[in-house]
């Protein structure tokens, strides 16, 4: 029997899915080329979300020398707070404990971090043991503007 929520690695079919996602949940959502090259990277590591076997969320990201650096994590409006998110942001923990990793980091956009806003990551992030660091210059691009960035941390527990 299938799982109401499972997570799993994407297979190529789940491209068309991944864009989707993708615009849905981003201002400045990747190109058909970058998400080609994302998908071609041996190096960026892919998780998708899935509600009844249908991709709804997923989750890319790096490995750097002493932490996980999340690039991209993005859920379906209509499936946020069923709790997608953060079995995807749990098996990238657990990823990271696996490579005796005890750090995943997050650049979050300004214009995300929004208390009360609906679409306030940073409160998330809060809610899963995550800490604001530092703010990273002219990092991100929303709406065709650059913008400034939260760096979020988040210790890995095992």
């Amino acid at each position: 029997m299938k799982s109401l929520i499972d997570i799993r690695q994407p297979v190529f079919s789940d491209v068309n899915h991944l864009m989707d996602i993708d615009i849905k949940c981003f201002d400045e959502p990747w190109s058909v080329d970058r998400w080609r090259a994302v998908c071609g990277d041996r190096l960026k590591y892919k998780l998708v979300g899935t509600y009844f076997s249908n991709p709804v969320g997923f989750v890319v990201w790096e490995r750097l020398d002493n932490s996980i650096n999340v690039i991209r994590l993005g859920v379906k409006n209509i499936y946020r707070c069923s709790g997608i998110g953060t079995k995807l942001l749990r098996a990238v923990e657990e990823s990271a404990y696996h490579l005796k990793i005890y750090r995943v980091t997050f650049l979050v956009p300004e214009s995300l971090c929004c208390p009360g806003d609906s679409m306030d990551v940073s409160r998330w992030l809060l809610k899963r043991g995550a800490r604001a660091l530092s703010i990273v210059e002219n990092t991100s691009v929303q709406t065709g503007k650059d913008e400034d960035a939260f760096l979020f941390s988040l210790n890995v527990k095992g």
